[in-house]
């Protein structure tokens, strides 16, 4: 409200306590049955050129009305309602795994073993099948039938005691996954809502959903300011030795994100993966390299130099890789000191 008061713009997503789960539903009512087709959400990959479908998504727009310092304001917020396809394939298979492990621990209610208490009414079994489903949050998704058998078994009198008729239940879980509901539940996975006041033609709904994509790789930038850039901690007081320092940290920053450019897209234009980057794990491989990594594979290179000779550690074959990525000969390492003759400088073990 405050952002829209001061005549800027907002792009957020809306939590359940704005947008419910059923309002969810309701609003993606039209889109399950058919009605109408959400906006395809495409983007470009950096990496390889292509186009990729990423998602798909619609708007409506609501009349937010208010009061602030005073005042009474009231204008259009843009809700756009989007299904991320990656996101809803993790919750489908995370939903899939959930049903797989309730059901699995329900048969496993009547199963006689030592020390496991057996539940002898339908309402203790009942109950436990209850607190299976809610745990793993598939209330609703799995078809329950408890079957109960009644068993008499006729006691002799003995001394002052009556002959009786003692009557056992024993009762077992039936339990499968409701199909037709699962799919009903999928349906509604990977969609969520956000919100905007800015105008279609400032941000449709792709670029909306570009932007908040971005946002986290902005934050990665900072990250990287504070970490391996050491803008933190900051004993400069003079304004422009502050200036400076940033300015100069900001060329670096754009340097670690031309290398992770670079690399990955060789990488992603050869179809091809590296591996070695992962210490601990040599086998690992990757088509994501991120430039901490590949930086991290140099450590170790040392110039020595020992009065008119210096000895350079040589390269490894993913050092060598990793500079053929960077689109880089191997024969710039050697020219680290241009200023000393190649007689002077020996490849080699120090």
């Amino acid at each position: 409200m405050h952002v829209a008061a001061g005549g800027d713009y907002y792009l957020c997503p809306l939590p359940q306590t704005q947008v419910s789960a059923a309002q969810l539903a309701e609003l993606l009512g039209p889109v399950l049955r058919g009605e109408w087709q959400p906006v395809a959400i495409r983007r470009r990959n950096e990496e390889t050129g292509r186009w990729e479908k990423i998602g798909a998504g619609f708007e409506y727009t609501v009349i937010i009305e208010a009061e602030h310092d005073g005042q009474r304001i009231s204008y259009e917020e843009r809700r756009l309602v989007v299904c991320s396809s990656s996101y809803a394939a993790v919750q489908k298979h995370s939903l899939d795994q959930r049903v797989k492990k309730a059901v699995a621990e329900s048969r496993q209610l009547h199963e006689r073993k030592q020390g496991k208490k057996c539940l002898p009414t339908q309402a203790e079994c009942q109950a436990a099948v209850e607190q299976i489903l809610q745990r793993h949050r598939v209330t609703g998704l799995v078809q329950v039938t408890l079957h109960g058998e009644r068993t008499e078994r006729q006691v002799r009198a003995y001394k002052e005691r009556p002959a009786t008729v003692r009557v056992r239940e024993q009762w077992t879980v039936h339990v499968a996954p409701d199909r037709a509901a699962i799919q009903e539940a999928k349906a509604l996975l990977g969609w969520r809502v956000y919100a905007t006041n800015a105008r279609v033609e400032q941000l449709g709904l792709t670029k909306a959903v570009l932007a908040y994509r971005g946002s986290p790789v902005i934050e990665r930038g900072f990250r990287r300011l504070k970490g391996p850039l050491s803008l933190t901690p900051l004993y400069l007081t003079t304004p422009s030795r502050l200036t400076g320092l940033v300015r100069v940290l900001l060329i670096g920053l754009r340097v670690l994100g031309l290398i992770e450019y670079k690399a990955r897209r060789t990488l992603a234009q050869e179809g091809a993966q590296i591996a070695g980057l992962t210490k601990g794990l040599p086998q690992k491989a990757t088509a994501r390299p991120t430039t901490e990594a590949i930086l991290q594979a140099f450590e170790g290179v040392t110039l020595m130099g020992i009065g008119k000779s210096w000895y350079l550690t040589p390269l490894n074959a993913l050092q060598r890789h990793l500079l053929e990525l960077l689109g880089f000969s191997p024969e710039i390492y050697h020219r680290l000191i241009p200023r000393f003759s190649k007689a002077q400088i020996q490849i080699g073990e120090t």
